[in-house]
C-alpha cells in the first residue's frame, strides 16, 4: 500500500498583511505632492492677502486725504453776509483773499506772516523749479456749523485749535478766521497743516508720496470787467501768478493730486516707474533703516473742487 504525504496549509494572518516597497513609494510621492500642493496655496492666500490688505489702505489714506482737502477748499472764502453790493452779491463781513498757493513753497520771511485779519499782508513765494514744498493756503470765516468750537472761540483752524479772532472798529468779536497751510513733509511722507491758530505744523495723513495743486481760472467779462463763474484753464500756482498781480480773484475751483504709497512692501519686485504729480516719472529706489529695495505700491488719485463761495 502506497501511503502519500499530506500537505496541510494555514491561512495567513491578517496582522501580517503589509505594503510593498511600491505601494509605500508611491504613497509617499502623492502625500508630498499633497502637501506642496497645499503650503503653495497657503502662501499664495497669504500674500494676496497682504497685497489687498495694502490696497485698501492706500485707498483709505487717499479718500482721507482728498476728503480733508475738499472739505477745506469748499469753504474757501465763506464769511456771513452783511448787505449787497451795488453789482448785486453779497457783501461779506470778510472779503479778504479765500485762496492762494506757491508752487515751491512760501519764502523763509512769509512763513510767520498770514494773509486775513487787520493786518494782513502779502505773502511771497520761493523762486525757482518746482518741489515738494508746494503749499495751498485757504481761508474762510469759521463758526459752530462748519468747524468744532472750544472754549475760547467758535470755530477752529486745521489742526482743531482756536482760530483767529477779527475786532470790529469798537474792538468787539467780529468774526472768527482760519487761515490753513496745506504742504507736504517729505521727512514724513505726510500731508500736513499749519493754521493760524498755532505755530507748528502737525502730520494730517500719511504715506503721501507726492502733492500738487492745478487752479481753475476763470475769464473776466468784457464789459464789467468783473471775473466769469467757469474755469477756462487750470494752471499751477507760479502760473497764475503772485498776490499782488497775479489771477488769484479769479480762481472759481481748484484740482488736487496726491500720490499715496503702501504702508508697506505690497509688491514683489520694486516698480518700474510711477507718475507723480508733476506728470513726471519716477522709479522708487530703496527706503527703510537699513535700506531695502522700495516694494511699496504708488498710485495717483485726484479731486477736483469748486469755490462755491466765489462763484455764486
Amino acid at each position: 500500500m502506497k501511503l502519500v504525504q499530506s500537505r496541510t496549509f494555514k491561512a495567513m494572518n491578517p496582522r501580517q498583511a503589509g505594503l510593498t516597497l511600491v505601494e509605500l513609494m508611491v504613497a509617499l510621492v502623492v502625500g508630498l505632492a499633497v502637501i506642496v500642493a497645499a503650503l503653495s496655496t497657503y502662501l499664495s492666500s497669504g500674500s494676496s492677502s497682504r497685497i489687498n490688505s495694502q490696497i485698501t489702505q492706500m485707498s483709505e489714506d487717499a479718500n482721507a486725504a482728498l476728503s480733508l482737502l475738499r472739505t477745506h477748499i469748499a469753504m474757501a472764502g465763506y464769511s456771513h453776509p452783511i448787505g449787497l453790493l451795488a453789482t448785486g452779491e453779497l457783501s461779506k463781513a470778510y472779503s479778504g483773499p479765500a485762496i492762494f498757493g506757491c508752487q515751491n513753497g512760501l519764502d523763509q520771511a512769509s512763513t510767520g506772516q498770514y494773509l486775513g485779519g487787520p493786518n494782513g499782508t502779502t505773502l511771497t513765494c520761493n523762486s525757482g523749479n518746482p518741489s515738494t514744498a508746494e503749499t495751498l493756503i485757504v481761508l474762510y470765516e469759521v463758526d459752530s456749523s462748519n468747524s468744532i468750537p472750544t472754549k475760547t472761540s467758535p470755530g477752529t483752524d486745521c489742526l482743531g485749535n482756536g482760530a483767529l479772532q477779527i475786532n470790529d472798529s469798537a474792538g468787539n468779536p467780529y468774526y472768527y478766521l482760519a487761515e490753513n497751510r496745506f504742504f507736504l513733509d517729505p521727512s514724513s511722507g505726510s500731508l500736513s497743516c499749519l493754521g493760524n491758530g498755532n505755530t507748528s505744523p502737525q502730520p494730517v495723513v500719511d504715506n503721501i508720496a507726492d502733492f500738487s495743486v492745478l487752479y481753475g481760472v476763470a475769464g473776466t467779462d468784457k464789459s464789467s470787467g468783473l471775473p466769469l463763474k467757469v474755469a477756462q484753464q487750470y494752471l499751477t500756482a507760479s502760473q497764475v501768478g503772485d498776490m499782488a498781480a497775479g489771477k488769484w480773484n479769479q480762481v472759481v475751483s481748484v484740482r488736487v493730486c496726491v500720490v499715496v504709497r503702501s504702508e508697506d512692501d505690497a509688491l514683489d519686485a520694486p516698480m518700474a516707474s510711477y507718475t507723480d504729480c508733476h506728470g513726471q516719472q519716477q522709479t522708487p529706489t530703496t527706503w527703510g533703516t537699513p535700506a531695502k529695495p522700495d516694494r511699496r505700491s504708488y498710485r495717483r488719485f485726484t479731486s477736483t473742487v469748486a469755490l462755491k463761495n466765489r462763484i455764486s
